[in-house]
Order: C-alpha cells, then structure tokens, then sequence
C-alpha cells in the first residue's frame, strides 16, 4: 500500500512539473505567442504600434495596431497575406515579397522568424555580460538586446533590425510560450 502511494504521488509530482518548451526544437511544432510594440521606418514612412505575434503550427499570424488604428494591419503566413484596416488585402508569392509590396522594406522572413525564437548564426558577438549580441545578415545590422532566459530559451526583449534608412524595431512586452 505504501509502495502504490509513493508512486502516485511521484507520478503526480513529474506530471505537474513546468514543460521547458525549446522553440529551437524544429521535429514538433511549437504554438506561441510574443505581444511586443514595433516600429517600422522604410526610408520614406515610418510607424510604430503594438504586435501580437503567433505562431500556430509552424506559420505565423501577427496583428499590428497603430495608435488611432491608422495604419493597422494583420499579415498570415499561411496564406501569404496582408489585410489592412480599410479592408484592403495584399497578396504576393512569397512572405519576403509581401513585406517588400506593403511595408516597403526586405525583410529576410524566414530569418526574422528565427531571431525572434533565438535562432541566431553561430558567428554572434556577443557583450561581456552577454545579456545583448549583434550580427549581419544580408547588409541587415541586427542588434539583440536585454536577452532574457524564457522557459530555457534565450530571447531578446529588444530586437532592431538596420539596412541603410530601414528600420525596424521591435520591443517585447512578454512571451507566452
């Protein structure tokens, strides 16, 4: 009898234990969602609002709302779209060409998708304290600042991509993860 209650309760232990999700991990797919405020400067027009960022099964759903809702829009990964707040739909062949037809700026999609998870190249100086790193892909300069350890993962509060007078900012408020 007290065999059975010693394992009952060492099964209900391991069962209540927090699940370290790795977003690294690419044999499952992982949902997540980060809620951050952007800024996107295309040399010509900028903007700035808060993001909420999913990724459901692999693709990405994210919602950008601008002060006054001017300028708001939602972009899905699955379909290749943009739908502004005027209901205006943008659709390209590829998530790279979107971003480039409606935000006017190249943004390397599938990269920007990984940098926000952690995925980072393996030539990333970092600081002394190595709590932000920079690297450059593509002419783009990307700084990574306030790294934060989120459920065993190394993640940015603070990511700023720069490629002449293209910004884009973006400032995590929190992970859900």
């Amino acid at each position: 009898m007290r065999f059975c209650l010693v394992f009952w309760v060492s099964l209900v232990c391991v069962a209540c234990q927090p699940k370290k999700v790795n977003l690294n991990d690419h044999s499952q797919s992982v949902d997540w969602q980060m809620v951050a405020k952007m800024y996107i400067n295309n040399g010509q027009d900028a903007g700035s609002g808060k993001l909420v960022w999913q990724e459901i099964e692999g693709e990405v759903e994210a919602h950008f709302v601008a002060p006054l809702g001017q300028g708001s829009w939602s972009l899905y990964e699955r379909s290749i779209e943009v739908h502004d707040a005027n209901d205006h739909v943008w659709r390209a062949d590829s998530m790279d060409q979107l971003l480039l037809n409606h935000l006017g700026v190249a943004v390397p999609w599938e990269k920007l998708k990984g940098w926000v998870k952690g995925i980072w190249p393996d030539r990333i100086q970092y600081n002394e304290d190595q709590t932000s790193a920079s690297f450059e892909y593509l002419h783009w300069q990307v700084e990574l600042t306030k790294l934060k350890v989120v459920n065993g993962q190394n993640l940015p509060q603070r990511l700023t991509m720069k490629k002449g007078k293209q910004v884009i900012k973006i400032s995590v408020k929190s992970w859900h993860i």
